[in-house]
């Protein structure tokens, strides 16, 4: 009896196709994966729109130096014709006004504007960067 004769290295090298394929599905993957953790970090430090509370409001100023998005929040005494306080939030560095990692949930001036009625104005800096120290947030 005869064996069969071994397996030349070049027959046990997947093909030009089969390396091809794979090398499109690890891309692929790589590439919804980076996409998820993006729309997360974005998720995460902008906030949702789900996450704003009672007399919140979001706006966006737009002015020769760029842009700056801030969230008011609004107490229940807020009728359109009351004169109140405001109270400016301002957020330390790698922090944002709102959303995740927030002034607004770290400190809950909400509740206490809805109970001694005052409005809270929380802006974020002007970038959002978080590998390199002239990347991060800072006013």
């Amino acid at each position: 009896m005869s064996s069969p004769a071994p397996a030349s290295p070049a027959d046990s090298k997947p093909s030009r196709r089969v390396r091809g394929r794979r090398l499109r599905i690890v891309a692929g993957v790589l590439v919804t994966v980076v996409a998820a953790v993006s729309v997360g970090v974005a998720a995460l430090q902008l906030g949702m729109p789900w996450q704003m509370g009672e007399g919140d409001r979001n706006h966006v100023y737009n002015g020769d130096a760029g842009s700056q998005r801030y969230q008011v929040h609004l107490p229940p005494q807020q009728d359109g014709t009351a004169r109140l306080p405001v109270v400016m939030a301002i957020h330390g560095c790698a922090m944002t006004g709102y959303g995740w990692n927030s002034m607004k949930s770290t400190t809950q001036f909400n509740r206490l504007a809805d109970r001694e009625g005052f409005i809270v104005v929380y802006p974020d800096a002007s970038e959002i960067g978080f590998l390199f120290a002239e990347r991060h947030p800072m006013w």
